[in-house]
């Protein structure tokens, strides 16, 4: 589930902050819709898993009581189940205490999409590297996907947008089998896009525009990139990169454009996968910029700006200290950073961080982790 109440926190913050809405988007009607739609105890429900609802509705925070009362549930529950899986159905002499939970969430996620979105303003859900999503995640895509109502077009305002690697996911892969029951869901529509890499012509017009110099021009360079690259855009950006690092492609303020020896680029080597490129990458940083990435990526492709603050409060490490560290790793194009979380630029760099650390010095770092954030968290919990 963390995934998709990943997207609704970032939208939930863009509601608070008011900024990168759409044009004619009214804010505060959807506040209005989401209260209505999903009730207080609702709201409640879903702030464990979208923090920032507990800032939107500050006041149901201070005066709500949890309404849990077994016929809400038995509704929850009736609402959200489909026939084709019997072991979720609901009895009203017995219920299973997770099903009942999980029958409750995929409601709740069900109403808050309903309340966000209109014909005017639909929903794109983007769901980037679906080969990692676990079971939790993929089921409540297959709930949401089902129970919407897609017969009347002048109804539509609800479009998920999955990507993954399709060389990860084989025929016993478990997003393979949702794939299928997508598919062959009458109520919903699949369209597969395969994407390739980028051709020798592409190759030639990205290093022509990065480069802003005509195509005759980088015809040569182009060539060596895409045979040594063939045509992995992250290999293309990252040999580029390389290239600029070792001295090979430089700007000549005298010839007021980027030059460089054709020899010197054909004597370059380059690894042939992309695990080992970003791992070279990742190796010519400081130790202490290292350790910050490899801290960090414990956390998943993005860590938000207040776990970095409880784990330098509660370590010997100062706030000021890590975060110089990650704006070097901005500086390289290995993170980015927003008001809010800090990202890596790509989930192969991500991994590649991650892999620097042993099996014993991940389980190390993470139990380190968790000791720092029960800290934390027992802290504010005793005020």
């Amino acid at each position: 589930l963390v995934t998709i109440a990943s997207a609704m926190e970032s939208f939930i913050q863009q509601l608070i902050n008011e900024r990168g809405l759409p044009d004619g988007f009214d804010a505060d009607a959807v506040v209005a819709a989401i209260e209505q739609s999903l009730s207080a105890s609702g709201i409640v429900v879903l702030s464990d898993l979208v923090p920032s609802l507990r800032v939107l509705y500050r006041p149901i925070f201070a005066h709500v009581i949890m309404d849990d009362s077994e016929e809400e549930l038995n509704y929850v529950a009736t609402e959200t189940t489909h026939d084709d899986d019997d072991d979720d159905v609901l009895y009203e002499d017995g219920i299973s205490s997770a099903n009942t939970l999980r029958n409750r969430l995929h409601y709740l996620f069900g109403r808050l999409i309903e309340a966000i979105s209109s014909v005017e303003h639909p929903i794109l859900l983007f769901l980037d590297d679906l080969q990692w999503a676990d079971a939790s995640s993929l089921e409540l895509l297959l709930s949401l996907l089902i129970s919407w109502d897609h017969d009347d077009d002048a109804t539509q305002r609800f479009l998920i947008a999955g990507a993954f690697r399709s060389n990860e996911v084989d025929e016993a892969h478990i997003l393979r089998r949702y794939i299928q029951q997508f598919e062959t869901t009458r109520s919903v529509s699949v369209t597969n896009i395969q994407l390739d890499g980028i051709t020798k012509y592409g190759t030639h017009v990205l290093v022509s525009e990065a480069l802003l110099l005509p195509l005759r021009l980088t015809r040569g360079l182009a060539d060596i990139v895409y045979a040594k690259s063939l045509g992995n855009p992250l290999f293309v950006k990252s040999l580029l990169r390389q290239l600029v690092d070792e001295n090979i492609l430089r700007y000549s303020l005298s010839k007021k454009r980027w030059v460089w020896d054709i020899n010197d680029v054909k004597s370059v080597s380059v690894d042939d996968n992309v695990a080992e490129l970003m791992k070279h990458k990742l190796l010519r940083l400081p130790n202490e910029v290292q350790n910050a990435l490899k801290l960090i990526s414990c956390f998943g492709i993005q860590v938000s700006n207040d776990i970095i603050s409880m784990l330098c409060t509660s370590s010997e490490s100062s706030s000021e200290a890590i975060i110089t560290y990650l704006e070097q790793a901005q500086e390289e194009h290995i993170l980015g950073h927003n008001d809010q979380v800090y990202k890596f630029a790509h989930d192969m760099l991500q991994q590649s961080a991650y892999d620097l650390m042993s099996p014993e010095e991940k389980g190390a770092c993470h139990f380190r982790i968790g000791l720092h954030l029960m800290s934390s968290l027992s802290k504010e919990a005793s005020y």
